[in-house]
């Protein structure tokens, strides 16, 4: 009877890419940003008013980019403040805290952006494009330019 390490072993060898260049590859793609050309900025209406619902990378390998946790004390006073009033959970159960660790590390760390400017910047896409949407709605973002695709 096989032993239980060597069962797992011979999965993780099934799930690896079978050459040494493609598996570098994720590797590098995994600890770095996604290649993206825009962002998704979402807005949503789940709690009776427009607000954030993220800024998202848009590129099939952008999510879980890295492994930064999010960490509110590198957020400025300012960017907190419009994040509390701007980008609330409105899910069922789910803090703020929550639901902006869960935008951070599953988009924001595939940005190429630090923490502050990543929020920072969806609250500056909601200052200028939040009232073209009334109801929960995806907007195009030029990631070079921050204007409407």
């Amino acid at each position: 009877m096989q032993s239980f390490v060597a069962i797992l072993i011979g999965l993780f060898a099934m799930a690896v890419p079978t050459t040494s260049a493609s598996l570098s590859s994720q590797l590098k793609r995994s600890l770095t940003t996604c290649n993206y050309k825009n962002f998704t900025f979402a807005l949503q209406t789940d709690c009776g008013f427009v607000s954030i619902h993220g800024l998202w990378p848009e590129g099939s390998d952008c999510n879980y980019c890295t492994s930064v946790a999010f960490n509110e004390s590198s957020l400025s006073a300012t960017t907190l403040a419009g994040m509390n009033k701007y980008w609330k959970s409105c899910a069922g159960g789910n803090s703020n805290l929550q639901f902006w660790e869960h935008e951070w590390s599953r988009h924001g760390t595939c940005s190429g952006l630090d923490q502050n400017t990543y929020f920072t910047t969806a609250l500056q896409m909601f200052n200028q494009f939040g009232s073209k949407c009334s109801s929960a709605c995806d907007l195009c973002i030029e990631r070079s330019t921050l204007t409407l695709c």
